[in-house]
């Protein structure tokens, strides 16, 4: 006898697998609950509206994703090895279950994104998540948004899944490869300042930049000397705005 767990989980396979075979418009409650084999009102049961039962079901789906890129995973592997093995794993997990490569592109396509991104973020717990998160990883991703940075790296994954493309495993290293230089600093340069301390630091600057104007204004208001014009603006600029060089021409009016 099926217990309640079991016919959830048949209810959210059910949905699954209409909407990769035929899109959101094929996979009403009804045609759910006909798919899972159970009862219309049992699926209401579970799940009160259909926008529920997708939520629930991208992010079983992006769960089963984030614990296969996962396991096995060298720790102490480099961000980008561990981020090349990940990868594959994600790719070969979507091979394996064509359904979910497809379903994962439906949901990428329809008004459910944003939702179904923000409920698979709210996931403390996400393997996948938890790799980003990492120092040395961290400090080599490029400062883009979440949503930019899984386009670019785990998308294309999911893409080729759902394709009919083969890949040799040669191309599949090189396409991994490619979407790790997409998303990350050279190994060779230190890591981006994060997004605050930039800020911070052109906060600072703008306010020292006013207070040296501002102070070499008041020093011309009291004397127009042509040396101290020429001794004290290079010093202005460079404090103000930070040039490489600095050139001064004066003119000698006849």
């Amino acid at each position: 006898m099926a217990t309640p767990m079991d016919r959830a989980a048949a209810v959210r396979a059910a949905l699954r697998s209409l909407v990769a075979r035929n899109g959101f418009h094929g996979a009403s409650m009804s045609a759910v609950a006909r798919e899972a084999g159970v009862a219309t009102g049992t699926a209401y049961t579970h799940y009160a509206s259909k926008d529920e039962l997708v939520l629930a079901a991208y992010c079983e789906t992006k769960a089963a994703l984030a614990v296969a890129a996962t396991a096995g995973l060298n720790h102490r592997a480099t961000a980008d090895e561990r981020f090349h093995a990940m990868w594959l794993s994600c790719y070969r997990h979507l091979k394996a279950n064509p359904e979910h490569a497809l379903f994962l592109l439906q949901v990428e396509h329809s008004p459910y994104r944003a939702p179904a991104h923000e409920a698979a973020l709210a996931n403390e717990n996400d393997p996948l998540l938890a790799q980003v998160a990492l120092p040395d990883a961290a400090a080599r991703l490029l400062p883009l948004p979440l949503d930019v940075l899984y386009e670019l790296a785990l998308s294309p994954a999911v893409r080729l899944a759902a394709g009919d493309i083969e890949l040799t495993e040669a191309q599949l290293d090189e396409v991994a490869d490619a979407c790790w230089r997409a998303i990350s600093l050279p190994g060779c340069l230190p890591p981006l300042p994060s997004r605050a301390t930039r800020v911070d630091r052109r906060l600072n600057r703008r306010y020292d930049a006013d207070q040296n104007v501002t102070a070499f204004a008041a020093r011309l208001k009291d004397a127009v000397d042509p040396d101290a014009v020429r001794d004290g603006l290079p010093g202005v600029l460079q404090r103000s705005l930070e040039p490489t060089h600095v050139t001064l021409w004066i003119r000698q009016i006849r």
